[in-house]
């Protein structure tokens, strides 16, 4: 069982207790650049990323997947577009192996009024048949899910119908992505749709944000309940002074659900992740702002049995460069750990959506851009069971000296391990002490290089 532990030897900095630690990282591209902005964990421990390429494919942007093994190494890619802009925003595993890619297209490079663009595929990445759908004013479809009669459902928003410059759009299609019907919600604000479910009535919910005209800086997060025809059965607006971005939606186990994005606090000088808990009548139970002394962007959700899990990137406001960021939150919204994954120095490194693995880990993607931008995923351990409760964080550990690790364990049988890496995430990791009793403490005589960059690990 793995655990790190981040501490300064001799001075120890402040505690990150039980977070996951980084199993693998691969980046996928030519530079391009190629984005990822959905993963999907295969039931076979492999995983699909899908986005957008300018490197591959005709066009000048297209819909980009890669399909790669439980260790991260691509299996086959595929690129789907012609001379048009196509740009992946979604993808969802489909109950015949295959998969549904769901994006915008639109004429090109200048043209800002795209249309629903969604792919099907076989388990190869192959095409069996594509659907655009919309007007002359811009859509995009950025959610889907498999309705029990084969078909789907299809969500984003639409600038070419509705009441206002921009509303939710639904579309219902038969298994052959035919359309069925389709459906607009809104008012006279922009709305922006992010996510849909399927409700356990058969009906719909449909998250995002909705910004009013006089103000584009007053955002809110928003939800709408709709039949299984997709009429409106209620709707909420969860009104407050800052801006709120709604970016990601899961159900949760007492029939709720549970909405993630970002803030902007009045007088707060820079943004956090926001998670909001409602309840099935879409009533507000609690909400909580997460984050650090950073700028702080949720762009993804997702739910364990105790956890809420937010993804995004941690940005410094002032050099502007940022890291993969991930939040536990637990069942109260209070925060639990929180970790990063990112390259030293001034690099971009933005996550755009995250999955638990078969193992109990995270499987996290986006892009990272350094003279050139590729998709980027990184791979976690699974949480550890092991809590270390000392050292805890501002502790001084002078050389030559004894001092004594301590920890907590779920009752896990057989012997220890304790590792050392004096120059973390780069050094190597050195045994301290193998094969000892798992009997919560261990003494060690401290020797070696003082460092300021050290983790253990059990």
């Amino acid at each position: 069982m793995k655990h790190a532990l981040l501490i300064l030897l001799l001075v120890f900095a402040s505690l990150a207790l039980a977070q996951p630690e980084s199993q693998w990282r691969r980046g996928y591209g030519g530079g391009g650049p190629e984005i990822c902005n959905v993963v999907l964990p295969i039931e076979d421990g492999s995983f699909l990323f899908a986005g957008s390429t300018i490197t591959y494919g005709q066009g000048n942007d297209d819909f980009y997947v890669v399909r790669t093994d439980a260790d991260g190494d691509t299996l086959w890619t595929r690129a789907f577009g012609g001379i048009e802009t196509a740009v992946c925003f979604g993808a969802i595993s489909t109950d015949d192996g295959g998969f549904l890619l769901l994006g915008q297209v639109s004429a090109g490079w200048n043209d800002n009024f795209g249309n629903f663009w969604v792919i099907k595929t076989n388990a190869n990445g192959d095409s069996l048949w594509s659907r655009a759908f919309g007007g002359a004013n811009g859509e995009a479809c950025v959610a889907a899910k498999q309705t029990p009669d084969g078909g789907y459902i299809l969500a984003g928003y639409t600038g070419s119908f509705g009441a206002g410059s921009s509303d939710f759009w639904l579309i219902k299609t038969d298994a052959n992505g035919d359309s069925l019907w389709s459906r607009t919600l809104g008012t006279d604000l922009y709305e922006w749709c992010s996510s849909v479910l399927l409700a356990s009535d058969g009906g719909y919910l449909l998250a995002g944000t909705g910004s009013e005209w006089s103000d584009v800086f007053d955002n809110d997060f928003l939800l709408y309940k709709t039949d299984s025809d997709g009429i409106l059965e209620w709707s909420r607006i969860y009104q407050g002074e800052n801006q709120d971005y709604c970016k990601a939606m899961q159900p949760t186990a007492d029939g709720g659900y549970v909405l993630a994005g970002y803030t902007h606090e009045t007088g707060d000088a820079g943004f956090n992740m926001m998670l909001l808990k409602v309840a099935a009548n879409g009533d507000s139970l609690w909400s909580r702002s997460l984050g650090s002394s950073r700028d702080d962007y949720c762009l993804s959700l997702e739910t364990t049995t105790n956890r809420y899990i937010l993804a995004g990137h941690t940005s410094h406001p002032d050099t502007l460069d940022s890291d993969f960021m991930l939040i536990a939150a637990d069942l109260d919204g209070d925060s639990v750990w929180s970790t990063s994954f990112g390259f030293p120095g001034y690099h971009d490194e933005e996550c755009n959506s995250v999955r638990e693995t078969v193992d109990g880990g995270f499987i996290l993607s986006g892009f990272y851009d350094d003279f050139g931008t590729n998709m980027w995923a990184v791979r976690t351990y699974p949480v550890p069971a092991v809590l270390v409760t000392s050292p805890n964080g501002s502790e001084n550990w002078p050389l030559f000296s004894t001092q004594t690790v301590t920890w907590e364990t779920d009752d896990l049988p057989g012997l220890m391990r304790i590792e050392i890496n004096r120059s973390y995430p780069n050094g190597i990791w050195e045994i301290l002490a193998d094969n000892t009793p798992n009997d919560s403490s261990e003494q060690f005589y401290i020797t070696g290089l003082a460092s300021n960059n050290c983790r253990i690990r059990i």
